[in-house]
């Protein structure tokens, strides 16, 4: 029986989150933020946390600095994550510096103690520790070598895997990285990185390009847009028919389950433009956005717990769009995350509408 419901494995950084801001400075000028919140950070901190709260039990294999990585620790416990797999290391630990608009965010990093984790994929114990999960998600750049390897060998003995690398442009470029989408369980990237990879610029593109490469399941993160999906495993021709019934969530203000409404956020911000998609689409809740740092990671955790919990992959979609949109809520990653209870009431909604 596995210990865990679910292992994460990557990056983790302390985020110094800045909001409240009018504009983006031009260069030589400065601008001041309203809000300072300091909070942790990372893929694999981040979605741990989002499990965590949604009931699940997690295991993060990460790397912090042994001078200054207490804090981060003990805000990752106080979440109910384990951490006893967590190595300390003599560099500082990552952080990053995020400046957060309504639309959206930017990010400054200093990766620190995170470079160690490469050397941590050749340890020959790492497939077995990471086992001990009924899932493991990768929240890193996981090299097809030994990555390939390691997914294998985690099938093997019973482990779905995930992945979203980020905005690592090397990764999201290189050849070598689709060999990996044909292992993995799903692929969990942004609009943004999707593009990249694909070269398209049409959610529908990008997911024909996916399943045209043969990508198990990949879900796309479409920021107020919501998310599109595409399930291998459920599409054995690659070829699903889904109406393009939905609208797209307005930014509006706060709303609850039974007066929230999506709307059209204008032309070139609304739906895909195709009418016929390869796949699934579920709208953005509508919601007074405050901070968008870490909604991604709110996504994966709604969605990832809707995987290990059996549900459909439309469902999956469903509950990470959920996750993701209410997490904007308030600064910082963690602080508006929803708990179980209160993404069950949105899933009611979305069935009434």
């Amino acid at each position: 029986m596995k210990r865990f419901d679910v292992a994460l494995f990557g990056s983790v950084f302390v985020d110094h989150v800045l909001t409240g801001f009018d504009r983006w400075p031009k260069p030589g000028q400065e601008v001041f933020a309203r809000h300072y919140h300091r909070e942790a950070g990372g893929g694999c901190f981040n979605t741990a946390c989002g499990l965590a709260k949604l009931g699940a039990s997690t295991s993060c294999f990460s790397v912090v600095g042994c001078e200054d990585g207490e804090w981060l620790l003990n805000r990752v416990r106080s979440c109910g994550v384990c951490v006893e797999q967590v190595r300390l290391s003599s560099m500082p630990t990552a952080l990053t510096v995020a400046v957060s608009l309504a639309e959206d965010r930017s990010l400054f990093t200093f990766n620190g103690a995170n470079e160690e984790l490469s050397s941590w994929l050749e340890s020959p114990q790492l497939p077995g520790e990471l086992a001990a999960a009924r899932h493991v998600h990768f929240a890193y750049p996981l090299p097809p070598d030994p990555g390939l390897g390691l997914v294998r060998s985690l099938h093997a003995n019973g482990s779905t895997v995930s992945l979203d690398v980020g905005w690592q442009e090397d990764w999201l470029t290189h050849a070598s990285s689709w060999s990996l989408l044909r292992e993995v369980d799903w692929f969990l990237p942004n609009e943004a990185e999707a593009a990249l990879m694909t070269g398209k610029s049409d959610p529908e593109e990008m997911l024909r390009v996916f399943a045209s490469g043969g990508g198990r399941g990949v879900a796309i993160k479409l920021g107020p847009r919501g998310a599109v999906l595409f399930d291998g495993a459920q599409s054995p021709h690659k070829q699903a028919y889904l109406p393009a019934s939905g609208r797209l969530a307005q930014v509006a203000g706060a709303r609850t389950p039974s007066s929230a409404s999506p709307g059209s956020r204008g032309s070139g911000r609304g739906r895909p433009r195709s009418c016929h998609h390869l796949g699934s689409y579920k709208a953005a809740l509508s919601v007074e956005v405050v901070d968008t740092t870490g909604a991604g990671d709110a996504f994966n955790a709604g969605f990832i717990h809707g995987f290990v919990s059996g549900l459909g992959s439309e469902t999956c979609l469903e509950r990470g769009v959920i996750c993701g949109s209410l997490s904007v809520r308030k600064p910082g990653s963690l602080n508006a995350f929803p708990e179980i209870n209160e993404v069950v009431q949105y899933h009611e909604y979305y069935q009434r509408r």
